[in-house]
């Protein structure tokens, strides 16, 4: 089993320690201004090739995540959907310890 697995369905990047080392970025998708997404990136896990949503959400300040896929065409995906994920992972204040 991966290490990405103690992301489960997605977590805020500053959860994961030097990100670039864990994840190689295949496409950058580009914005979706009109759904409040101001990046968006498919990402891979280095060492099982599990892959990753990236995406920076504008709240009172951008904050970036990465959501499990759960599919590989990223193509498909709904990232309305994918950035719902995003918002229920998001940080509550509360723990700020680093999972991967």
């Amino acid at each position: 089993m991966c290490d990405c697995q103690k992301l489960k369905k997605g977590v805020q990047l500053f959860r994961v320690n030097s990100p670039k080392s864990k994840f190689k970025e295949l496409k950058n998708v580009g914005p979706d201004y009109k759904n409040f997404l101001g990046k968006r990136k498919v990402w891979q896990c280095k060492k099982c090739n599990q892959l990753f949503a990236y995406m920076v959400i504008p709240y009172k300040d951008e904050e970036e995540f990465v959501v499990r896929a759960e599919n590989n065409q990223w193509k498909d995906w709904d990232w309305i959907h994918l950035s719902n994920i995003a918002d229920s992972v998001r940080w509550n204040g509360l723990d700020s310890k680093k999972l991967w």
